[in-house]
């Protein structure tokens, strides 16, 4: 029950700080849909040697085509365009408009902690969503394996044919996806020779 209310409680928190840095729209906090995502997994490797694969995206999250769009390689401001692998299949002439979304990172300490923003401004995804997230990664190690802990919470502006019962299902879907990711990292860290 405290992480229920931990994560309410930095829901209502980000609400409050939300801004349209990226988005032509407001999201109002009171009426905002909310998802949320929380999942370990621990990889049986030192804290440094899982870190130079977490951070590097592209290499390990297979849901999704990711291309870094600006900013320093994993550095805090880094940016990248994120398409759902499906998508790719589509033709591009037949592709919802704007079928992607961004994340900058926000935090980076090496070996320990990445914190990413992810953004999808108003008009994404053929203009069936506008919102905003965060996604948390933690490192601990403990006898040369490391827990990576998996915090997420966001908003999505709410429209006629988005509730909070798909919300819901957004963020189902989304934490599918990071496990099938988070495994395809544990698979690439324990499966490359030492």
């Amino acid at each position: 029950m405290k992480m229920k209310n931990y994560i309410r409680l930095l829901f209502i928190s980000l609400c409050v700080s939300i801004t349209t840095q990226y988005a032509s729209a407001d999201i109002d906090g009171k009426t905002a849909l909310e998802w949320t995502l929380y999942y370990e997994i621990t990889i049986n490797r030192p804290a440094d040697e899982v870190w130079n694969d977490l951070i590097n995206l592209d290499t390990w999250i297979i849901t999704h085509h990711l291309e870094r769009f600006s900013g320093e390689k994993n550095k805090k401001g880094e940016i990248w365009k994120v398409t759902p692998a499906g998508y790719l299949d589509i033709p591009e002439s037949e592709r919802p408009p704007r079928s992607f979304h961004f994340g900058e990172s926000i935090r980076v300490e090496p070996g320990q902690h990445f914190l990413q923003k992810g953004f999808a401004p108003e008009g994404s995804y053929n203009g069936a969503l506008e919102a905003i997230d965060f996604v948390d990664f933690r490192l601990k190690e403990k006898h040369g394996k490391t827990t990576i802990t998996l915090n997420g919470v966001g908003v999505v502006k709410p429209t006629p044919t988005l509730s909070q019962v798909e919300a819901d299902q957004m963020s189902q879907g989304s934490l599918g996806s990071m496990i099938v990711n988070l495994k395809n990292l544990k698979k690439i860290v324990e499966n490359r020779r030492r």
